[in-house]
């Protein structure tokens, strides 16, 4: 169990894979919790499956992966399925600065997320991958697979780049694809790209 405003796995300037979290059973996790947050330049890679229910807490107001001005991935053959809004998120943050003092590095190429597996969204009003001042890709192998209603595969902001050349599949009423809000999502899709709605 975790509790309110909690985070249970912090990765600073971390870099390197991130197995067996299938192992862990989390229930009840509290509102605006995080299970894996990654930040400041890290570049962490998701080699597990993964399933997150929140036991209905809030579960719009959870999350299993944010990566702050880092990079988190998803990688080929895994799957990741959650009842929580949002399944990878990547977000550029100002005015951050290392325990020395050194100021983060904000660049959208050093912030984003990609998804080589599989991600499921079950919930309602749910994100495949969210992007704030990053780049993100759904890779050739990549499927994010959203079943609840007015979900959207990939959502970008504040000029945020976002590709899909893998699958994308919309399986209710009021999804969308991919969505670039403002002036983001410069390069929404590529020629290989593919949408599914059923």
């Amino acid at each position: 169990q975790i509790g309110t405003d909690s985070v249970f796995g912090y990765f600073d300037k971390a870099n390197g894979d991130l197995k067996n979290i299938n192992k862990i059973n989390f229930q009840n996790v509290g509102v605006n919790s995080i299970l894996f947050y990654m930040a400041n330049n890290s570049d962490v890679n998701v080699d597990s499956d993964f399933t997150l229910t929140t036991g209905g807490v809030f579960p719009g107001t959870t999350a299993g992966f944010i990566s702050e001005n880092s990079k988190i991935s998803l990688d080929i053959g895994r799957t990741y399925t959650t009842n929580t809004g949002v399944g990878l998120t990547a977000q550029s943050v100002n005015g951050k600065t290392f325990s020395d003092g050194t100021v983060v590095n904000i660049n959208k190429s050093k912030t984003g997320a990609e998804n080589r597996g599989t991600i499921i969204m079950t919930s309602a009003n749910a994100v495949g991958i969210y992007t704030k001042y990053g780049t993100s890709l759904n890779n050739s192998t990549g499927l994010i697979n959203i079943i609840g209603t007015d979900g959207i595969g990939m959502y970008s902001e504040e000029e945020a780049d976002i590709a899909n050349s893998g699958k994308i599949t919309l399986n209710n009423t009021g999804t969308i694809g991919l969505f670039g809000k403002g002036n983001s999502g410069t390069q929404l899709g590529i020629s290989t790209d593919t949408v599914n709605i059923v």
